[in-house]
């Protein structure tokens, strides 16, 4: 095996566990890798990983937009299911995990730069750098994203 094909090979890994850390969801991990990974070679750009995480990232916003926009038509009319889906959310956190369910009650783009911060040891620069953001706002963004985690871990756990 050649060193490109382990170093591709590990490019993918990695922009699995980066999709799946924003879904939570093994299918719908693969199918953004590989909705990310062919626009990526439509495009031309580099293998890289910041390239490949930038694709995943902005494939999951414009996915969480749609099923957001389409739950809220669903459930603006039905007030009972909303009660029930937040009684399930609740039951889930008992039977799933409560760090689990604490991730998913952030918004995505929170959650992609705590795992990018967190899993990935990218520095506070090359986030602000992938997200095109300043590094300063990073900072901050992370900072309030670890306390809102605490809080919510908190309420989950009483």
């Amino acid at each position: 095996m050649s060193n490109d094909s382990t170093n591709l090979e590990g490019l993918i890994d990695q922009g699995y566990r980066f999709a799946y850390a924003l879904t939570h969801n093994s299918a719908r991990a693969e199918d953004l890798l590989q909705d990310a990974w062919v626009s990526v070679l439509r495009s031309g750009g580099p293998w890289s990983k910041g390239y490949l995480f930038a694709a995943i990232r902005s494939r999951f916003i414009d996915d969480h937009r749609r099923r957001a926009e389409s739950r809220g038509l669903q459930i603006s009319g039905d007030q009972k299911r909303l009660e029930a889906c937040k009684a399930d959310m609740k039951q889930e956190c008992d039977e799933n995990g409560t760090l689990e369910n604490a991730l998913k009650q952030l918004d995505p783009e929170s959650r992609s730069m705590l795992y990018l911060a967190a899993v990935e040891n990218w520095t506070t620069r090359e986030i602000a750098a992938s997200m095109g953001m300043p590094r300063g706002t990073v900072l901050s963004r992370l900072h309030r994203t670890r306390m809102q985690l605490r809080r919510i871990i908190e309420d989950l756990e009483q």
